[in-house]
């Protein structure tokens, strides 16, 4: 992980590779993102573009993407503490045993395992997306 989370896809001369980009891989994370980068044939070399004017002096930050923080730690050993994109795993699955198994697989209109995904719960505004990922066996796949 610590060779990938310092490494940036590039094409070079129409061949995709990777490299290592002593500086740029130090750019703090933040959305919007504030830059583009590439590799340039013309100039043989990494540029990184600002997306607008930024002040003298002001920090240069990059956006590795909208990303859950499990991920961002993962990949790049940090976290988020206001990260709009954070995602609970929630997964659940019908038995017998539950007195309302029958009316909870009519909504669900199989009695196989799913999985939901809740996007993060801002304080005071309530679930912002609910997606239900279905098994791929699923008939409504």
């Amino acid at each position: 992980m610590i060779v990938a989370s310092r490494i940036f896809g590039i094409t070079v001369n129409g061949t995709k590779t990777d490299a290592f980009v002593p500086y740029a891989d130090m750019l703090n994370h933040k959305r919007p993102r504030e830059t583009s980068w590439y590799y340039s044939d013309d100039h043989e070399g990494f540029l990184i573009e600002a997306c607008e004017d930024l002040a003298r002096g002001a920090p240069v930050h990059d956006s590795y993407g909208k990303k859950c923080n499990s991920r961002f730690f993962l990949n790049y050993g940090f976290i988020n503490m206001n990260n709009d994109a954070n995602e609970i795993h929630v997964r659940m699955q019908l038995t017998q045993e539950d007195p309302n198994s029958e009316a909870k697989a009519k909504l669900l209109n199989h009695k196989h395992m799913y999985q939901f995904q809740f996007d993060r719960l801002h304080e005071g505004r309530g679930l912002r997306q609910l997606r239900l990922l279905l098994p791929l066996h699923h008939p409504f796949r």
